[in-house]
């Protein structure tokens, strides 16, 4: 399974990325900022993408999550320090699997890996 991470803190970034690495997901691409995000959707074509909601420049990861097309099968995880309804960015969001609140541990990683599997995203 590959991945782009998207998010603006670099710790947690590296974190995500370590540890889903640890878990046999192959990291093809990095950044906090949402136009490059797109940019490299578009260019990897993963089979996942962790969004973070809030980013460092003007466009969101819910914006970024919608630059997806149906014919895209990239697995979509919504991720933030703020409550979201997750209901709604699933009537929205293509391939939405599940959001996830910051911070994000270990065990939420594990099952997240889980349901990634389950929802056949890899």
């Amino acid at each position: 399974m590959t991945a782009v991470i998207v998010e603006d803190e670099s710790l947690i970034r590296m974190y995500l990325s370590m540890t889903l690495t640890r878990r046999g997901i192959t990291i093809v691409g990095e950044t906090g900022f949402g136009r490059e995000a797109i940019e490299l959707l578009q260019t990897h074509q993963p089979d996942l993408a962790m969004l973070d909601i809030r980013l460092a420049d003007d466009i969101d990861g819910i914006e970024v999550a919608g630059s997806l097309t149906e014919s895209q099968s990239t697995c979509v995880v919504l991720m933030s320090a703020y409550q979201v309804a997750p209901e709604t960015l699933a009537e929205s969001i293509p391939r939405f699997v599940t959001f996830l609140s910051k911070p994000v541990t270990e065990p939420d990683l594990d099952r997240l890996v889980a349901l990634l599997q389950e929802r056949g995203c890899s």
